[in-house]
């Protein structure tokens, strides 16, 4: 006879295999210094989606593939996405989720930072979250959301993920502001411009790994 083997259901957001994450750019709801913090858009969604790809159970959608899928679709404008818009553009990335964010910086230099989840499958929202402090401790915010959302995706997190997600790059502002107008200007096909803003992040913070990462890249592209 044969002995009883227990079936176990898991949760529905539990994913077996390798789960395919793609970041939208952030919107700027921001109340004051709009127009300054706009490159902020692609910046923080940039530094999410390095931040998502230091866990090893998530494969993260290249930012590359993401902006052409934005073209296509019309969604340009950073932040202009809903749920069901996100869920068509992630299935022609093959994402499973897709994070959706927005940023408000207000008068008293305080901002507040949103991210949502979203199944590609059904358009659900899965989750969202918000944080609120200082733009002085922007990157403490953006840590805590990090780890906010590996929890949300019910990811149990190493040791050596913890402390990756713990440890930025870049923790200065300035070189931030640079490395995200260095994107605008890259997603522009502006490379010289791209290649100016990615030198100064890097004048301002010499470790700055993304920022070299992209220079490299965009002089390569002024050769073509």
């Amino acid at each position: 006879m044969n002995a009883f083997i227990p079936v176990v259901l898991f949760p529905l957001f539990v994913f077996a295999q390798q789960l395919t994450v793609g970041v939208m750019p952030f919107a700027n709801n921001s109340l004051a210094d709009r127009e300054a913090m706009q490159p902020l858009c692609k910046g923080l969604a940039d530094m999410m989606t390095t931040e998502m790809g230091k866990i090893k159970s998530i494969t993260v959608i290249e930012r590359a593939n993401l902006e052409k899928v934005i073209a296509e679709m019309g969604l340009a404008q950073a932040g202009l996405v809903d749920e069901a818009s996100a869920a068509q553009a992630g299935k022609l990335l093959g994402a499973d989720i897709l994070l959706l964010g927005g940023f408000n910086n207000s008068f008293g230099g305080e901002i507040r930072i949103d991210a949502r989840l979203v199944k590609v499958e059904t358009g659900e929202m899965v989750k969202a979250e918000e944080i609120t402090g200082s733009t002085k401790k922007l990157f403490k915010l953006l840590k805590k959301l990090s780890f906010k959302m590996a929890g949300n995706l019910d990811l149990k997190l190493t040791k050596d993920e913890k402390k990756a997600l713990d440890n930025l790059d870049n923790e200065d502002f300035e070189a931030l502001m640079c490395y995200s107008k260095g994107l605008e200007a890259e997603d522009a096909a502006d490379y010289a411009l791209a290649a100016q803003m990615y030198r100064k992040a890097l004048s301002l913070n010499s470790s700055y790994a993304k920022a070299a990462e992209r220079l490299a890249i965009v002089e390569r592209k002024k050769l073509k």
